[in-house]
């Protein structure tokens, strides 16, 4: 059974022209969007709509990747991934371009889920590897890593009985990006500090 229920909730997805209206307004501006011509200005100058354009992705991560995970929670994902083992108690999945943050993993034998994953020089990770079940990874009290890998970044997880273990939950949260001339993956919690932070940056 699983016992750490989903929070998948539908991507917030935001229009690029009603940003721009909103952190116009945010800057005292006028809301309405810059002529075409005036963005064709004389010597092509860096006007207040281009300049918001070119920073929003970033400071819609930088705001996530600051929040809290219940800030985050209404755009959490389902991580889809095959386990690889390397042995009989641990393995790693790989994991997605857009992966921010891990939300929960945990396999089908674990007792409990992985919230926290352990960053690559955590003076713990030396003992994941251990010959001894009781200070390894184990079903008890499992444990995951992020590392590098040759195609891209990795989640490598300790703690299974057997290779015959399955995911049974896998949750992340995913940093906003811009497709198709709008915002994806922005929590609405986060929607006004986003606005903020791109009023105030330079």
């Amino acid at each position: 059974m699983n016992l750490y229920p989903p929070l998948i909730t539908e991507t917030m997805t935001y229009d690029i022209d009603t940003i721009l209206r909103d952190a116009r307004i945010a800057m005292s501006l006028n809301p309405e969007a810059e002529p075409a011509w005036h963005a064709d200005a004389v010597c092509r100058q860096l006007t207040p709509d281009l300049a918001i354009r070119l920073r929003i992705e970033q400071a819609a991560r930088d705001v996530c990747a600051e929040a809290d995970d219940a800030s985050l929670s209404e755009c959490a994902a389902i991580l889809v991934a095959e386990p690889v083992f390397t042995d009989d108690h641990c393995g790693h999945i790989r994991l997605p371009a857009d992966f921010m943050r891990l939300c929960a993993f945990r396999m089908d034998d674990w007792e409990r889920p992985v919230s926290k994953v352990l960053p690559a020089d955590a003076p713990q990770t030396a003992m994941l590897h251990s010959r001894y079940a009781g200070l390894r990874g184990n079903p008890q009290r499992p444990a995951c890593l992020l590392t590098c890998r040759e195609g891209g970044l990795s989640l490598e997880f300790y703690g299974c009985a057997s290779r015959k273990a399955t995911i049974e939950t896998a949750i992340y949260h995913p940093y906003p990006s811009i497709k198709d001339g709008a915002l994806t993956n922005m929590p609405s919690a986060l929607y006004a500090s986003m606005i903020r932070r791109l009023a105030s940056t330079p």
